[in-house]
């Protein structure tokens, strides 16, 4: 009997972790190909407009940080501020964002392995 409640915890675990989905529906099982070229159009300003945008943007800057355009994001990404703050690693330095949790680690992948790529529009 323990044997058959055990597995089925299991059976129902797994399934609960295979429709898991981030903040932008994208499976959190599904592993980031690297051999993919990101853009930022496609794929970082829609994460970006989900996470970020609200409190960043032309009217609303917080922390003097404005995200809603592909220059005002080149300019984070190349101080490092980016990374710093979806990281929450940031050493005193800046605010760990988005305020409402640190997004799933797969979107942060996603973000890093553009960064990586060249950060292409």
């Amino acid at each position: 009997m323990r044997a058959f409640l055990l597995s089925l915890f299991a059976a129902a675990f797994l399934l609960t972790l295979a429709s898991c989905t981030d903040e932008v529906g994208e499976n959190l099982t599904d592993d980031l190909d690297p051999t993919d070229t990101l853009t930022y159009t496609a794929d970082i300003q829609p994460i970006l407009e989900t996470n970020c945008t609200s409190c960043h943007n032309a009217q609303l800057s917080n922390g003097g940080v404005r995200l809603h355009t592909y220059a005002e994001v080149l300019d984070n990404v190349n101080d490092s501020s980016l990374v710093y703050s979806i990281r929450w690693e940031n050493e005193g330095r800046i605010s760990g964002m988005p305020q409402s949790g640190k997004m799933a680690q797969s979107v942060i992948d996603q973000i890093e392995l553009w960064i990586q790529q060249g950060a292409q529009e």
